[in-house]
């Protein structure tokens, strides 16, 4: 695994953990952490912490038996990818792990159509508008946790006087930032309403002086990062059994 993927890694796992922090769900384990959101809804993963240490067989099975939640995620660790796979966990996903440097120039400040999320009201829109998007489940609780949390920062996307758009920006413990949730309603898609948005949340990031923004893409969102600045460094790998 290069430094910038375990970078961009320990970031969106980081990321997660404090999601269950404010939310009462992440526990730690032997190598490992948990996040066990409501109604098993994201962010519910199990992410490796120290690897060496880690107790495959017992995840295997908490997984099975659904202590654990059935999705485990891992940096691009070759070797470790084919241990988990010899050891029956199945690979269901690549995403690409993005960094851009935090002195490109995108617009400042906040349009007119994006609004910050900062009420149990806008937290249940960015919960619903999430969940359409991504197509699963984000439970309003865990994202009413965040509001008035200073290192999340949610917003929403206003487009014809709905609300069409969603994402946030993390402002980790090194001084980076992630960009993160960042969805688009199925009608409205092909409108630039993403893009928009992003740059909205890079404005934030930049505006407060992040070293590196970080983000995870599938393979077809991945042309559109980079044509922003952003640069591949690997990928983060899920499982289940």
């Amino acid at each position: 695994m290069n430094t910038f993927n375990q970078e961009i890694v320990g970031h969106l796992f980081e990321f997660w953990s404090e999601i269950g922090n404010q939310g009462g769900f992440t526990k730690t384990g032997q190598g490992y952490t948990s996040t066990l959101a409501p109604s098993n809804s994201w962010p519910s993963k199990v992410f490796i912490t120290d690897s060496s240490i880690t107790d495959f067989e017992y995840i295997q099975r908490s997984m099975q038996i659904g202590i654990l939640p059935n999705s485990l995620s891992i940096g691009e660790d070759e070797k470790q990818i084919e241990k988990l796979k010899l050891n029956g966990f199945k690979e269901t996903s690549r995403v690409k792990a993005m960094c851009l440097s935090s002195d490109q120039d995108h617009p400042h400040g906040l349009p007119d159509d994006i609004v910050v999320v900062s009420s149990s009201k806008h937290a249940l829109e960015f919960a619903t508008v999430a969940s359409k998007a991504f197509g699963y489940t984000i439970h309003p609780g865990t994202i009413n946790a965040l509001l008035g949390h200073q290192q999340f920062h949610l917003y929403l996307g206003v487009h014809l006087g709905i609300y069409a758009s969603c994402g946030m920006v993390y402002f980790d413990g090194d001084g980076n930032s992630g960009i993160h949730m960042i969805g688009v309603l199925p009608i409205y898609r092909g409108l630039g309403l993403g893009k928009r948005l992003t740059q909205a949340l890079l404005s934030k990031a930049e505006a407060s002086r992040t070293k590196k923004v970080f983000l995870v893409a599938s393979k077809l969102g991945e042309p559109i990062y980079a044509k922003l600045g952003f640069e591949t460094h690997g990928s983060l790998v899920s499982f289940s059994v």
